[in-house]
């Protein structure tokens, strides 16, 4: 038989069992195959790539043990960031909790003070209140005595002795107003300076009428005199508008006062 009839080794079954066994072979089996030249180079050159590239997998890649060193510091590493995470949290739980305290002891703080403000101006009001009206009220009380008997002397058939002392009582209740203005704008105030500055101003210009009035008096009282019929004379017409002017706004006063009291006995 001759040597190209013979069976191949690697067409044998112990043949393909070595290549199996061992496939770097295959070298063997491509240079000793019926392939042209160029092919066994091509077949050659694509086997060694294979070869270059299981090796370099296999000489690259780690061992168990250098895997296993290398899993054991990637979960010491994950567990450490963990742990700095879970640190990071609880001192931001704590930083939120501080700051949470410290928003609402200042809100209380807050409170507190504006409950103490408001104490204070509410007592300020009351005591500056009690002054102006006891003031005002103890005026009243005897300006309208005084007024009372200055159109009783008036009513006197306007006497020259009558109308004298209407002048006289009508220049001593200017004085007194005039007085009542300036201990009404000497009362001090330091935290309720707007609400009683404009009840200040509410009475003083209550006094500046009071004022104009008895002025327009005493011009009637002298013009009165030696008069029959004294509606025939300007100054008991001017005079008579001041009292109604003075009466009107007096009235305002006393209706204004007694809304606030009744709206304050409503909310006690």
């Amino acid at each position: 038989m001759n040597n190209s009839n013979k069976k191949r080794w690697f067409k044998k079954w112990w043949g393909i069992l070595l290549i199996i066994l061992c496939p770097y072979l295959l070298f063997l089996v491509i240079l000793q195959s019926n392939l042209d030249k160029k092919k066994k180079i091509i077949f050659s050159a694509l086997f060694g790539s294979f070869i270059l590239f299981i090796f370099l997998i296999t000489t690259l890649e780690p061992n168990t043990e250098e895997k296993i060193a290398k899993e054991k510091q990637k979960q010491e590493k994950l567990k450490k960031l963990e742990k700095e995470k879970a640190a990071t949290l609880e001192q931001e739980a704590k930083i939120n909790e501080l700051e949470n305290q410290k928003r609402k002891m200042n809100l209380e703080k807050e409170a507190k003070l504006k409950a103490e403000t408001e104490k204070q101006i509410d007592n300020e009001i009351k005591q500056s209140s009690s002054e102006i009206l006891l003031i005002v009220s103890n005026d009243d009380k005897l300006f309208r005595q005084d007024f009372k008997l200055m159109t009783n002397y008036l009513a006197d058939n306007y006497s020259y002795d009558s109308i004298l002392e209407t002048k006289k009582i009508a220049l001593n209740n200017i004085n007194k107003s005039q007085y009542s203005i300036e201990k009404l704008k000497n009362i001090k105030c330091n935290l309720a300076c707007n609400n009683l500055n404009e009840v200040k101003a509410v009475f003083i210009k209550l006094y500046i009428l009071r004022i104009d009035m008895l002025k327009e008096l005493i011009k009637f009282a002298d013009a009165s005199y030696g008069i029959e019929d004294i509606t025939t004379i300007p100054e008991e017409k001017i005079f008579r508008r001041k009292v109604i002017e003075y009466t009107e706004y007096q009235n305002k006063i006393i209706s204004f006062f007694e809304n606030i009291k009744a709206e304050r006995e409503i909310h006690e």
